[in-house]
C-alpha cells in the first residue's frame, strides 16, 4: 500500500511519522561489498535534487549532514569479504540477468536510532524493485541460513536512500516537507544495468547486467 511500517528504519504512515528505525548502511570501507548508485551524471530519480530542496537550517550536519550525491546509492549486498567466491558469484548473477527496475515506493521521515547522543531525523526514500530482490536471493542461495542475514541484514526490504538528516526541532517542518513530496516523488522509476562492487580498499567497479531480456 505504499506506506512505511516502522521497520529498517521507514516511518509508520504516509510522511513516516516519528517512526523508529534507521540502522544505517554499515559495512562501509570495512569489507567489500556491493551497491546500486541512484544518481550518476544524471538524476533519474530527481532524488539529489530533492536533497537539495531541504532547508540549510534543518540540516543536523553533525549527524549525518545533507547526504551528497555520489552517496545517493541502495545497498545490495554487504560483507562480500571471500573474494574469489563472493564476486564470482556476483558476476555470474548479474550475467545471467537483464536489466531491472527500481521503483520509489515511499518518501519517509524516521527517527534515528543508531544515533544516541542526539534525537536526529533522517528524510529518506524506501523502494520496491522484485528484479533487485531477485538477483539477491540468487546470490544468497549459496549461504546458509545464519549467514544471510550478514550480507542482506533487512530480507523484507528492497533497499532504501537517506537524503538529509535533520534536528528533532525541525520535525513538523520537515514532516510537512515529505507530505508536501510524497506525490511527486512516489512511483518514479529507473532501470538498473548494473551493480557496483567495492572492494576492502575502496577500489570499485561495475558488473553489469547483460542478460537476454527475451529469457527473463
Amino acid at each position: 500500500d505504499g506506506k512505511g511500517d516502522g521497520k529498517d528504519g521507514k516511518g509508520d504512515g504516509k510522511g513516516g511519522g516519528r517512526g523508529k528505525g534507521g540502522g544505517g548502511k554499515g559495512g562501509k570501507g570495512q569489507s567489500p561489498w556491493s551497491f546500486v548508485p541512484v544518481c550518476g551524471a544524471s538524476d533519474p530519480l530527481g532524488l539529489a535534487d530533492l536533497a537539495g530542496k531541504v532547508p540549510d537550517g534543518w540540516i543536523d550536519h553533525v549527524h549525518g549532514g545533507r547526504v551528497p550525491k555520489e552517496r545517493l546509492h541502495v545497498t545490495f549486498l554487504l560483507k562480500m569479504a571471500v573474494p574469489l567466491e563472493h564476486l564470482p558469484r556476483l558476476q555470474k548473477v548479474c550475467g545471467d540477468s537483464p536489466p531491472v527496475a527500481l521503483k520509489v515506493r515511499e518518501l519517509f521521515l524516521s527517527r534515528v536510532d543508531r544515533i544516541r547522543d542526539a534525537e536526529v531525523y533522517c528524510i529518506g526514500v524506501g523502494f520496491e524493485s522484485p528484479g533487485l530482490r531477485g538477483l539477491k536471493n540468487r546470490w544468497l542461495q549459496e549461504e546458509s541460513e545464519a549467514s544471510r542475514r550478514t550480507h542482506d541484514p533487512y530480507p523484507d526490504r528492497e533497499g532504501h536512500v537517506s537524503l538529509a538528516y535533520v534536528h528533532a526541532s525541525s520535525w513538523e517542518e520537515a514532516n510537512a516537507f515529505v507530505e508536501a513530496h510524497w506525490d511527486a516523488v512516489v512511483g518514479r522509476s529507473m532501470s538498473v544495468d548494473a551493480i557496483v562492487y567495492e572492494d576492502d580498499s575502496r577500489n570499485s567497479f561495475e558488473v553489469q547486467l547483460t542478460g537476454d531480456p527475451e529469457a527473463a
